[in-house]
């Protein structure tokens, strides 16, 4: 894994679920090779406070309104599509970004509304 992909805070696999901190993102630098991704589930949705919503999962914290409009971001998982995170506002979506692990959607989730996701329980 590399280095430039985790922020503090991320979850990842090094020994066990670790969540990253400055010193571990150091040593990713150094040994890339002990760090892993972690496969987003749907688990992990509900452990962020996501609900399932239809064929997907959506947050009520993932809903922005923008002059007027009100956007959501939605979590949809498929096996065809696989993970994808869409954008849209009034049922009508397009595909945002897809992704496959845990730091992934913490990331895009920080560069779109500018809070950290955290978990809603403990492991």
């Amino acid at each position: 894994m590399k280095a430039n992909e985790l922020r503090i805070g991320n979850w990842a696999m090094y020994s066990s679920k670790i969540q990253v901190n400055e010193n571990k993102i150091r040593e990713c630098v150094d040994h890339p090779d002990r760090f892993a991704p972690i496969p987003l589930t749907k688990e992990w949705l509900e452990r962020f406070g996501f609900e399932r919503r239809g064929e997907g999962y959506s947050s009520n914290i993932f809903y922005r309104q923008e002059d007027l409009l009100n956007w959501e971001y939605a979590v949809h998982i498929s096996k065809e599509t696989g993970i994808t995170v869409s954008h849209g506002f009034y049922g009508q979506f397009s595909e945002l970004a897809n992704i496959g692990y845990v730091h992934q959607l913490q990331n895009l989730y920080f560069a779109l509304t500018g809070e950290e996701l955290n978990q809603n329980k403990d492991e």
